[in-house]
């Protein structure tokens, strides 16, 4: 991994020492006692926090003269339980502040829990030693925080292009359609002795409904299962407006590299993965992040929009080639009479540049919803760039297998999948 050399020059140890007082409504709080860093006065911002059954503890600490605070994260080799005297290992440490992040893997020292204060459980570190000049020594109070899903709200000033939203949503099965007020549910893993991968995942719909069961929470239930932080995509419907969709797309992508040290990512391996139309807006956020045909939100953040790498599952790609343009999704994005510019402009195979990332590719042979060459179409533009694509063929399951948990090619696309991140995107890591 990479990441910056320089944060907080000169970093020897974080010392701190934090009993805890009693609030007139019974919640713990901490009293600073010497939080030092490179010989600043820090106090603890908030108690730290621990998610329910999970391997990593979080606080932030704020110097006074400071505006923005100082996250520490802490990674352990395995659960942290909420009882006192139990010994942990940690694994890995990171320290963020002002969008820059130093880390370093566990050296030496020990590490515990210790008893409730107030109801609230603590963690000890006695000379916790990491590589990069980081020593971590005193006690931090903790809440513990429900594992389950998190609902993050992309747009938490309005969406940008809500004259063009109305309506309320509904559902159809498991389909979610008129999509008012975008938003990603975040999947976190149980143990993590290090900054996770991140994954965006696209569910397909045609651009009129969003699949949140098979091509959504299956798919992300199963990516923390692997270690992952997996974000479902809920975007809204294009009617016409292709900018609406990928402007979601880019602000889940931003938001996932930007809020890493809050969801314990690793800002340098966050992909994303679409299944039909959302393997459309997969494809696309990987393309469209330096051009500029397309009037997104927020244009001066595209190209920080940038996806590390995509996995597609029976896209739709092309806009503009008649047999294997897939009509519904077309017309749902663009409008039932698209000009030949917009069509070329939402055609992510015409877009790909050296900068385009790595792809993994899924399709059907018995695929009569899509056509397969959507697919050939991307890799072989990937492939002359010399950028590393792959479409693995599956002798069945038609459009929209997703990763039903029956689907009797899944174990080869799971196995698949582990595979090629492993000597892909992420074979540095």
């Amino acid at each position: 991994m990479t990441y910056s050399k320089s944060i907080l020059c000169g970093l020897l140890a974080i010392s701190c020492s934090l009993p805890a007082c009693q609030k007139s409504n019974s919640e713990a709080s901490a009293t600073p006692t010497g939080i030092t860093i490179n010989q600043t006065s820090y106090t603890q911002d908030n108690i730290g926090e621990v998610r329910e059954g999970s391997s990593v503890f979080q606080t932030a600490i704020q110097a006074s003269q400071e505006a923005t605070p100082t996250y520490v994260t802490v990674y352990f080799q395995e659960k942290i339980q909420p009882r006192g005297g139990l010994d942990l290992i940690p694994s890995y440490i990171t320290v963020s502040h002002d969008g820059s992040t130093r880390q370093g893997k566990w050296t030496g020292g020990t590490a515990r829990t210790s008893s409730y204060q107030n109801g609230r459980p603590t963690l000890l570190f006695d000379q916790c030693r990491f590589e990069g000049d980081i020593t971590l020594t005193g006690t931090f109070v903790y809440r513990q925080k429900s594992n389950e899903p998190e609902e993050i709200f992309l747009w938490p000033d309005g969406d940008p292009f809500a004259q063009w939203l109305s309506g309320e949503p509904y559902w159809d099965g498991n389909n979610l359609g008129n999509i008012q007020n975008p938003q990603i549910i975040v999947y976190r893993p149980d143990i993590q002795t290090a900054p996770a991968p991140a994954v965006l995942i696209c569910p397909g719909g045609s651009y009129k409904t969003v699949a949140t069961y098979h091509e959504g929470s299956l798919v992300a239930q199963w990516f923390k299962e692997q270690g992952v932080v997996a974000a479902v995509l809920y975007y809204a419907f294009p009617s016409g407006h292709p900018e609406i969709p990928l402007s979601d797309a880019q602000q889940g992508i931003r938001y996932l590299k930007e809020n890493h040290y809050s969801i314990q990512s690793d800002p340098n391996h966050v992909g994303v993965i679409g299944f039909s139309a959302g393997g459309h807006l997969a494809a696309f956020v990987s393309t469209a992040f330096n051009h500029d045909d397309i009037d997104v939100a927020l244009p001066e953040k595209r190209g920080e929009s940038r996806p590390d790498f995509s996995i597609l599952f029976y896209p739709v790609i092309t806009m503009t080639e008649e047999p294997y343009v897939h009509e519904g999704s077309r017309n749902n994005l663009l409008g039932t009479s698209p000009t030949p510019e917009m069509c070329r402009a939402c055609s992510p195979e015409l877009l790909i540049t050296p900068q385009t990332p790595p792809a993994l590719l899924f399709h059907a042979a018995d695929d009569n919803g899509v056509k397969i060459q959507n697919a050939m179409r991307y890799v072989e533009g990937l492939q002359a760039q010399n950028i590393p694509a792959q479409l693995i063929t599956l002798p069945s399951g038609g459009h929209g297998f997703g990763f039903y948990p029956d689907y009797e090619c899944l174990p080869q696309v799971e196995e698949a999948i582990l595979k090629w991140l492993q000597e892909v995107p992420l074979k540095n890591q």
